[in-house]
């Protein structure tokens, strides 16, 4: 037999003092498994610094703690000609033909990748509490175009978000689906900076009331003015529903207010109701729509010349506010788990008075149709015919057909 080692008492303390401290978590750090690597550590001088964050597509940002980034975006290319309008912008908007570009000719051939995007996206967690940032831009501004820019805070007793992002009066899932952007006459279609506050009051039932940049160029005037923003907008929704239905009612109120040259001005209150709604017609078809009325909408509702809110009596400098109203029409259809198509239909509509002259706008039209095909998981492919017409208080019209084919890599 081997003989009995004899270790030292004072030794025998040591080793035993050791194994109790290793069975609790070193103070400051939790006693969880190390996050997982997104690169190969092998030969990394540096492994440990970038590893997988705690959302899809993100990485933990060395030295902080907890908090994950993610890198963004897309990049689209389209072709497009318009058949009776000329210099026009990826984005068609048929309430300004007449006033950008010329109109009623032979067209024209553009071809663009400004609608590509990029952004960053930085989440963390806090106990019960989620915190996010939110950045995008695109390249159809001089350099850059800024989307979005929010930071949203949701805890056990309610969603924050403050910031630049979609207005809380659009209904989010009732916009179409567009080879560009969805721009159809009718639909309620802005971002701009606001503090939300929302809440579930259910499964199936949420809340949102929110402040929003009042800001206002929704005034028609014979010669500049400055529009004073004395108010927020003050807007609210309530939905109910689920991903296969829903309904979305929402309002909005506002006040128009204008300063002829430093002189007395005048103001109104605008106001706003809309409604939208969804529902699966079957596992492969979607119907959808919206329906939107008020006084001194302007800029929400798209289809809209920006000064189709009111306009100012030359005679009297009173403002006069117009009614809008506006609505889509759409249905989805799935081909197959790899092409889908659009069909839809908006109009929007502001009041003529008699002061407005001949060429005032009133009403604009648009049809979108496309075919949207996934080649990989990476790679979809689409062809689109956009027709869009306008309509003035004289009962003359412009119109134009686009037809458009586009790829987006992402």
């Amino acid at each position: 037999m081997l003989p009995a080692l004899t270790i030292p008492v004072r030794i025998r303390m040591r080793i035993a003092s050791l194994l109790l401290l290793s069975s609790f978590p070193s103070a400051g750090f939790a006693a969880e498994p190390a996050a997982e690597p997104t690169r190969d550590p092998v030969g990394d001088l540096k492994a440990e610094a970038v590893m997988r964050g705690d959302f899809p597509g993100s990485f933990a940002v060395p030295g902080s703690s907890g908090v994950s980034l993610a890198i963004g975006g897309f990049f689209k290319t389209l072709a497009f000609h318009d058949t009776q309008a000329e210099g026009r912008e990826a984005v068609f908007l048929p309430a300004l033909l007449g006033g950008i570009g010329r109109d009623d000719v032979d067209g024209t051939t553009s071809l663009t990748a400004e609608l590509s995007r990029i952004n960053l996206d930085v989440r963390a967690t806090d106990g019960e509490d989620k915190m996010r940032g939110y950045v995008e831009f695109d390249f159809s501004g001089d350099l850059f175009k800024w989307r979005h820019g929010y930071l949203t805070w949701n805890g056990p007793h309610g969603d924050v978000l403050a910031g630049k992002s979609w207005s809380t009066f659009m209904d989010l899932q009732a916009v179409p689906d567009g080879l560009g952007e969805p721009t159809v006459s009718g639909l309620v279609f802005t971002r701009q900076a606001q503090f939300r506050y929302g809440r579930s009051l259910s499964d199936e039932v949420k809340f949102a009331v929110a402040i929003e940049d009042p800001a206002s160029n929704d005034v028609l005037a014979a010669e500049p003015v400055l529009t004073r923003t004395g108010f927020p907008d003050l807007i609210a929704n309530l939905n109910f529903g689920t991903k296969e239905r829903h309904v979305q009612v929402g309002g909005i109120l506002r006040t128009l207010e204008y300063d002829p040259n430093g002189e007395p001005g005048d103001s109104e209150n605008g106001w706003g109701l809309s409604l939208g709604a969804h529902t699966m017609l079957s596992e492969r078809d979607r119907l959808y729509g919206t329906f939107t009325f008020g006084n001194g909408l302007g800029r929400y509702l798209v289809g809209f010349t920006p000064t189709a809110g009111a306009f100012i009596d030359q005679t009297t400098n009173d403002l006069i506010i117009r009614q809008n109203v506006g609505g889509i029409a759409g249905i989805r259809h799935e081909w197959s788990d790899a092409a889908r198509s659009s069909l839809v239909f908006g109009l929007a509509e502001a009041e003529n008075d008699d002061r407005q002259p001949p060429e005032a706008f009133h009403q604009s039209s648009f049809v979108l149709a496309n075919l949207l095909c996934s080649v990989n998981r990476y790679l979809t492919a689409g062809v689109e015919l956009d027709y869009g017409k306008r309509e003035n208080r004289d009962g003359s019209d412009l119109d134009n057909l686009r037809i458009m084919f586009g790829m987006q890599l992402f």
